[in-house]
């Protein structure tokens, strides 16, 4: 397998995830910075939708004096729209595919030199530069961002799998239980956080809804760990049972006599039981 066919799929996978990222920067909240030292938020997604055109640079040459007029003549102005964040990620993302793609593999193996008023500052191969100054650099500045939208209580993008505020999707559960939660959210609820932290009051309605439905996929995270265990309780008592000769029905009998001393708790999250293999009667 040649090089670029072994980093492209890496490349695809990470500014993917960049643009789910980029998608939720909201314009109405370019100016919000979490530190007066901080990037505001605009310029932070204005730096990240521009890294993935250093790739078709460094493809393209074999050095770059970051200092010089012309270099910064050629960046591309800030701008304050999710639209056009978007429109210069897609179009640098294009340009640094295609010259991945194209390239050999002694084409990685070029030294690439960054540079500032003509000294050098590195001097990498060029596959470590893709890895390094645009790929790495990328994760970095995206993780920052994904801080940023948590702040400001805005949807975080899956990344590397699922993320807890997934648990704001409640469509999947039982409407009377989303309820019972939502309504047990209020009271659980402690005090408003600063109003610097915009759509994060701890009383409002998007708040309850999103800790009732945190805590009813805890339940289901819990019930998925708990479940291996009861079904292996219930086979080691079935198979104690057999070697005893007792018959299935006193199994059971002591099945549900030991689950009479578990909380209640535990026995809403036993799974539902699929065609063939219903969920056992524990409380019958």
């Amino acid at each position: 397998m040649s090089l670029a066919l072994s980093l492209l799929p890496e490349f695809d996978h990470e500014m993917a995830g960049l643009r789910r990222a980029l998608e939720r920067v909201p314009a109405e909240h370019f100016d919000f910075r979490p530190h007066p030292k901080s990037f505001t938020l605009g310029a932070l997604a204005n730096h990240l939708a521009t890294v993935p055109a250093w790739a078709a640079s460094t493809m393209a040459t074999t050095e770059l004096d970051f200092a010089l007029p012309e270099t910064q003549a050629r960046m591309p102005k800030p701008v304050s729209t999710p639209a056009e964040l978007l429109a210069i990620f897609d179009a640098g993302v294009t340009a640094a595919r295609a010259a991945i793609a194209a390239a050999a593999d002694a084409d990685f193996a070029v030294t690439w030199s960054g540079k500032s008023e003509g000294r050098t500052l590195f001097a990498f191969p060029r596959l470590a530069v893709l890895r390094s100054f645009v790929l790495n650099h990328a994760i970095h500045h995206r993780g920052q961002l994904t801080v940023y939208l948590r702040l400001l209580d805005l949807p975080v993008p899956a990344l590397y799998g699922p993320v807890f505020a997934a648990a704001r999707d409640c469509s999947t559960l039982p409407p009377t239980l989303v309820a019972t939660a939502f309504v047990v959210a209020g009271f659980t609820t402690g005090p408003a956080p600063s109003d610097s932290m915009p759509g994060s009051g701890a009383f409002s309605i998007r708040s309850r809804r999103r800790r009732s439905c945190q805590a009813l996929r805890f339940g289901s995270m819990i019930r998925a760990l708990v479940w291996p265990v009861a079904l292996r309780e219930g086979l080691a008592m079935g198979l104690r049972s057999s070697r005893s000769s007792d018959s299935g029905l006193a199994a059971s009998s002591r099945m549900r006599a030991r689950s009479a001393r578990l909380p209640s708790v535990f026995l809403l999250m036993v799974p539902k039981g699929s065609e063939g293999h219903p969920r056992p009667n524990l409380r019958a």
